[in-house]
Order: C-alpha cells, then structure tokens, then sequence
C-alpha cells in the first residue's frame, strides 16, 4: 500500500495446510464499494477517537498560555502526527496483504518471527489494561460533575462511591456479557458526543461566558479561571507529541479494516485510511483549540472538566461521553481478555466454557483493580501521556516500520529505498518519541521543574 510497484493481485491469502487458493470474493458494485467505503470511514473515525481527544487542549495548555505563538504550531503538529500515523496503519494493511495476515500479532509473527509474538501480545494487553484504568478515572470525574449538577447530597455525590456503584452495577455486568453487539451503540454516542461537544464549546468560546465578567467566570475557583500570556515550553510540547500518540492509536484494527474493505487496489485502502486519520484529526484540533482558547494555560487534563458543573450545555456533554465510555469499557475489556487468553493458549473454539470461565474472573479482576486504582491515582494527564508515549510509539510507530522492513526484505528489495530509509526514520522517531515523553511525563509529575 506504500510501495509504488504492487503485485498483480491484492487478495493472496497465505495458504494454510497446503490446500488451494481459495476463490477470489465476489466482486462488488462501484456503487456498493462507495457505500462501503463510507461506513468504514465512521468505523474507523469511531476507532481512533477516545479519551485523548479530552486531553489534548490540557496538554497544550501544559505546554503554553498564549493562544496567538501556540495554536498554528499545535494545529501543524497534530495534523503531522495524524498523517504519520495514518501511514503507519497502512503499512500494517500491506503487510497483511503481503503475507495473508488476519490480526497485528500474526502480521508480527509472519514477518519477525513467531518466537517473538509475544512483543505486540504484551503491548496490547499493557495498552488495554492502563486504557481501562484511564476509562474508570473519567466515568468517576464525570459522574462526580454530572451528581453536582443534578444537585445530588452525602455519598451520592461522592466520587469514590459512584466509582464503586457503577462499577458492581454497570461495568462488571456488561463485561460478563456474553455477547457485546447490543453495546455497539457506544462508539456513535461517542462520536456524536464530540460532535455536540464541539458545538457548545464554540457557543461558550463566542459568547465569552468563561471570560471575565462572564456567566461562569466567577464560578470557577481561581486557579481554574482562564489564564493567557506569553509563555511557551518547547519541552513541555513533547506532552502535546504524547497525547497525539494516544489519540491516533487505532493501529490494532487495521487487518480488520482491510480485510473488511478487500480493496481491489492500493489507493482504496489509503483513501479508507488518510480520509479516516485526517477526519479525526479535525475534530480532534477543534476540540484542542476551543478548548484552549477559551481557558488557556489553566485548561484542564480533561477539558470537559473545565467547565463548571452548573453548565448545562457542558453536562449534556459530560452525559453523552459518560454513556459512551460506559458502553466502550466491556468493548475495551473484551480486547484485553481475548489478547490475555491468547496470551494464555486458551481458546474459545477449543475450550469455550474453560475461556468463559476465565474472561469472567478476569472481568472481575480487572474492573475490580481498574476502579481502586481510579479512586486513588485521578491524574489522567500524567496516564495517558505515559500510555502515549510508550504504547503508542510501540504500536504506532515502531512495530508497523519494522514490519514493513521485513516485507521489503521478503520482496527482495535489499537496498536503500525511500519507503526503507522512511521506515527506518520512523523506527528512530518513535524510539526517541517513547524515550522522551516517558522522561518529561514523568518529570511533570514528581518534580517541580516545570513550575510556573
């Protein structure tokens, strides 16, 4: 999909047992691939945006207080990263069509090396797991704000309790499903949820409402009120860089996609993924710069939380993103168990009441750890920058470039070529992206250096 000179055909499945060659599918309508292509636009925009989204204005804030020096760069920098990652993602496409893969780790294994597929195994579950724990840390914000909304009193409103409430009634539950297709309804939500989201936080931004003398200016406690200035951080921009990670890691999927859109050539699959990849990243920079324009360097690591708990328009986001990651977290755990059983050697075809068994002490484990861990540790910017930085770069990044390299060698193409010397970069760049976003997160965290 990134090599000019392609093989004749897109569809070699990898043949199995030695049988044949399976037959070609059926071919499709143009009309019906349009329509097609069209829904897995959504699909793939429903994958790639998540909790990052919220984080981004929180970390450009972190980074700088002046809207005027800071937002072209973060627009530029965001739709860099968008656009490396959506190659990256195709680079894992081509790899499946190159060797018949069906999921990440098998891509992996067919390339590197099946002794080393426990690499992206355990990087899937590290990602999934502190992804949950992310997930829980907002349904306790978000439900804590949307309790004192609704003029809720004692433990009823208490973070921690809501956290344990939702966790034995709704969390627990939904993961112990059997079938997950009824929650299918929570990636929409959600999309629809950014959409609504960046509609009032245009209106609020155009009527200055959290400006001073504004409705809800003096609401805020005063180290929450909005606060602009001159200064910028280069440093403190690789947090931007992290975020940016976590925000397009929709890597994991990408067989998926292919396999579901069978292109009939390179182009439509690149058209699936940059359309995709830059369609998130507008609402991704919308939400970033209303976000940021309207609190500056006081923006919070999770921007919904920056609005007062009184603004209605703002908890009929906070409602619509609660819901969602409600309806995502059985969707996320389900990824963990399947890739901790995998892990594991246990099978569903082979072993299904042993699995279920085993997914459901595995639910209760995880929900259990996630919602404790969420009740003490709220820092969801020093999370998900982390996750960033190392999941990220992992998946993103460094695993796609080395596979691509693999397939390079396999077709024979042993020199220095432009798409082997941009792999190697992106190896580079995302070994040194991890490297330094894990070093400054943490800095931010347990010093005080970055003190203003």
């Amino acid at each position: 999909l990134c090599e000019r000179a392609q093989p004749p055909s897109l569809h070699r499945p990898r043949l199995k047992g030695g049988g044949e060659e399976p037959e070609s599918a059926p071919v499709q309508s143009p009309q019906s691939k349009r329509v097609l292509l069209i829904k897995l636009v959504f699909s793939l925009m429903k994958t790639i945006i998540g909790i990052g989204i919220l984080c981004l204005s929180g970390s450009l804030g972190f980074s700088s207080n002046d809207i005027r020096r800071a937002t072209l760069p973060a627009i530029l920098l965001t739709t860099l990263f968008a656009t490396i990652s959506g190659y990256t993602f195709s680079l894992v496409g081509y790899t499946c069509h190159v060797t018949g893969a069906e999921t990440y780790v098998e891509a992996w294994a067919l390339t590197v090396g099946n002794h080393l597929k426990w690499i992206p195994g355990i990087t899937a579950i590290a990602q999934t797991a502190i992804s949950c724990l992310v997930y829980s840390i907002v349904i306790g914000d978000l439900a804590e704000d949307v309790a004192k909304f609704f003029g809720l009193a004692g433990v009823l409103r208490d973070r921690n309790v809501l956290l344990v409430l939702l966790a034995a009634g709704v969390q627990l539950p939904l993961c112990c499903l059997r079938s997950l297709a009824a929650l299918s309804y929570s990636s929409f939500v959600g999309l629809g949820g950014v959409c609504y989201m960046t509609i009032f936080m245009f209106y609020r931004l155009v009527k200055q409402e959290y400006s001073v003398g504004g409705r809800f200016y003096n609401l805020l406690p005063k180290e929450e009120r909005p606060s602009f200035g001159t200064t910028s951080s280069l440093l403190r921009s690789v947090m931007v860089v992290s975020i940016c990670n976590a925000c397009y890691n929709a890597h994991f999927a990408a067989p998926n996609f292919y396999k579901e859109l069978a292109p009939d050539n390179p182009s439509e699959f690149n058209t699936l993924v940059y359309t995709g990849f830059h369609a998130s990243n507008f609402l991704s920079v919308l939400v970033m710069i209303l976000g940021f324009h309207t609190f500056g360097g006081a923006t919070n690591d999770m921007v919904l939380r920056s609005y007062h708990y009184s603004d209605d328009l703002a908890t009929l986001g906070r409602l619509a993103t609660l819901l969602s990651i409600l309806g995502s977290y059985p969707l996320l755990f389900s990824g963990l168990a399947s890739s901790t059983l995998d892990m594991l050697g246990v099978s569903f075809n082979d072993h299904p009441v042993a699995a279920q068994r085993r997914k459901d002490v595995l639910a209760v484990l995880t929900v259990l750890s996630t919602t404790m861990f969420a009740m003490k540790f709220r820092d969801l910017g020093f999370i998900t920058s982390i996750l960033g930085a190392i999941q990220g770069s992992l998946l993103i990044y460094i695993l796609p470039a080395i596979m691509h390299l693999r397939v390079l060698d396999r077709e024979g193409k042993l020199g220095w070529s432009i798409n082997k010397i941009g792999s190697v970069l992106i190896v580079v760049m995302g070994s040194l992206l991890g490297l330094l976003g894990c070093v400054v997160s943490s800095l931010e965290k347990f010093t005080d250096i970055f003190a203003r």
